[in-house]
């Protein structure tokens, strides 16, 4: 397995370990800082945004006390053309029957990882990090 490949497989199960079931909307904020640090690390700008609480409760009043983050990156030398990558990273209750693993506990079986957003999205938001990793590489 080559070095970009584990990367992005050492990225993805660290993203599945990070319960960030909705609802309610558990550890946001934990997740885009785990993002945020490895995003800075590769050179990108960032900014972690809290959507205010007022909007969080007009839409979702039983869940008003779980504040949302947004990550915002930004490759800072092409100002004129924009790519934009839009992933999420909330998952829905980890359920009960896991017939390979528990939910919040990744393995890596047979070059497939299996756990909880492995594919929805945190799968999205790990190949998202690898794209732009490579931006700046």
């Amino acid at each position: 397995m080559n070095e970009t490949v584990k990367q992005v497989i050492d990225v993805l199960m660290e993203l599945i370990r990070l319960r960030t079931v909705a609802p309610p909307g558990e550890n946001y904020l934990e997740i885009v800082t785990y993002l945020d640090n490895l995003l800075t690390n590769y050179g990108l700008s960032t900014r972690i945004v809290e959507v205010p609480r007022s909007i969080v409760k007009e839409n979702y009043p039983e869940y008003a006390d779980h504040p949302r983050y947004i990550l915002l990156a930004e490759l800072c030398n092409a100002r004129d053309k924009r790519i934009h990558f839009n992933a999420h990273y909330d998952v829905v209750p980890g359920g009960n029957d896991w017939l390979v693993t528990e939910p919040f506990k990744p393995v890596l079986i047979n070059g497939r990882i299996y756990g909880r957003g492995a594919s929805d999205d945190k799968g999205g938001a790990a190949a998202s990090y690898h794209w732009r990793k490579g931006l700046v590489n």
